[in-house]
C-alpha cells in the first residue's frame, strides 16, 4: 500500500495508507477508527481522522475518513493530509453493510486496481424500502455484482464460504 509515487521532478514519495469507513450511526464506525488511529500512532504512523456525518432517516451513512503517513517517511515535516476521501485514491474501504459497500463504488471510492473492500451482506433497508406499498427492496445480488472483484472481502456466513477469502472468485 505504501507504494512509492514518482512526482514531477522525478524523485520518489511516500503516499499516506487511506481508509474509508462507511458505517450508519450506533454500528462503531468512530470506534473502529479511533482504534486504527490509536493502532497506527503506536507503530510509527502519523495518523489523522474525519468524518463528514450522514444524512438523517438512514440515506447515509457517516464517513469516518483515515490517513496514516510513516513518521520515518516524514522526518521533521509533516505531511498534509487529506480530509475527505477522493474517488480513485482510497486504499481500504469498510462498510458495515451490503448498501453502503454499494455506496462506495457508486461515489467511486473502490477501484479494482487498488482497493480493497471488506463490507458485509447484511443488510438495512432503507426509507424508502420500508415505506413502499409494495415490495420495492433493492436487489442485493445487484449489489454484489457491482462490487465482484478480486480484492473484496464480504461476511458474513450469508456469503458462501469459497467466497469469504480476498482474490477467490
Amino acid at each position: 500500500m505504501n507504494t512509492p509515487l514518482v512526482d514531477t521532478r522525478g524523485a520518489a514519495r511516500i503516499r499516506p495508507i487511506t481508509i474509508a469507513i462507511l458505517a450508519m450511526g450506533g454500528e462503531g464506525g468512530g470506534v473502529l477508527a479511533d482504534w486504527i488511529i490509536d493502532l497506527a500512532e503506536h507503530g510509527g504512523y502519523l495518523a489523522q481522522m474525519t468524518s463528514v456525518p450522514g444524512v438523517a432517516q438512514r440515506t447515509g451513512a457517516t464517513i469516518y475518513y483515515v490517513e496514516l503517513f510513516p513518521k520515518a517517511a516524514a522526518r521533521d515535516k509533516k505531511p498534509v493530509l487529506a480530509l475527505m476521501p477522493v474517488p480513485g485514491d482510497v486504499d481500504i474501504v469498510m462498510a458495515s453493510e451490503l448498501m453502503e459497500a454499494g455506496r462506495a463504488v457508486t461515489r467511486g471510492f473502490v477501484t479494482p486496481d487498488r482497493t480493497t473492500l471488506l463490507t458485509s451482506t447484511h443488510r438495512v433497508y432503507t426509507m424508502l424500502e420500508r415505506t413502499a406499498l409494495a415490495d420495492d427492496r433493492v436487489d442485493a445480488t445487484a449489489i454484489l455484482k457491482s462490487i465482484d472483484e478480486p480484492r473484496v472481502v464480504c461476511t458474513p456466513s450469508t456469503w458462501p464460504a469459497s467466497r469469504m477469502q480476498p482474490g477467490v472468485s
